[in-house]
């Protein structure tokens, strides 16, 4: 199914980001790791083209948790003060944020670590960094850093770019999570972060290179 594709490939490039990431950072010793992926990703966070809300480095080094997250400038974040600079999530800061510290056992986490292979979490509400729904792509780190190093996508900014791609079906549909929740859709009746029944999971198709599916709307 050549949407299907379109869609895979539309994801590759952040994977492809993520990809050149880790080769830079993964055999990085402690000392320098925060300040490397600071670097690499502050380009990310600034370009308002792509979405990415948030980027970074979770996991151990030199035998210490180390959470080297960077969320975009957002005029519209509940949680940080308007401005120009990127900032560092600092889970200090963030009583809300206890979940956060058992990170092993959360999705975008766990799933890579323990597969080997990337991931797509969600669509969720993400309340520890931006309170609005996002996707969150995840890869696992092998070398002197071990866990995950990943990007989220705010999905009402990236709305649009998948709308384009579900709108060359010949029929209305929605972009689902492996789980069936709506990601977006050419369905009015199908609201982000609902979810879609299992029977209608059955008609659907696999976008290339991830577990998301583009799922045909019944009449």
């Amino acid at each position: 199914m050549a949407v299907a594709a379109e869609l895979g490939e539309w994801f590759e490039r952040y994977f492809k980001r993520l990809d050149a990431l880790h080769t830079q950072i993964a055999q990085l010793p402690a000392e320098h790791l925060g300040a490397t992926v600071q670097d690499l990703v502050r380009p990310w966070l600034l370009d308002d083209a792509n979405g990415i809300v948030g980027a970074g480095y979770i996991g151990e080094s030199a035998g210490q948790m180390r959470f080297e997250w960077w969320l975009a400038p957002m005029q519209d974040n509940p949680l940080f003060a308007a401005g120009s600079a990127i900032n560092r999530l600092q889970l200090e800061q963030r009583e809300y944020a206890d979940y956060v510290r058992d990170y092993r056992s959360l999705e975008w986490y766990s799933v890579p670590h323990s597969s080997g292979r990337r991931h797509i979490t969600g669509p969720f509400v993400d309340h520890l960094c931006i309170c609005d729904y996002v996707l969150t792509l995840t890869i696992p780190v092998t070398g002197s850093a071990q866990g995950i190093i990943g990007l989220d996508l705010r999905v009402r900014d990236v709305e649009p770019a998948l709308q384009r791609l579900l709108l060359g079906l010949d029929g209305p549909a929605a972009l689902v999570s492996a789980h069936g929740r709506v990601i977006t859709s050419s369905d009015p009746r199908d609201g982000l972060g609902a979810l879609i029944a299992p029977d209608s999971l059955e008609n659907s198709d696999v976008v290339t290179g991830t577990s998301l599916l583009v799922v045909r709307s019944q009449n």
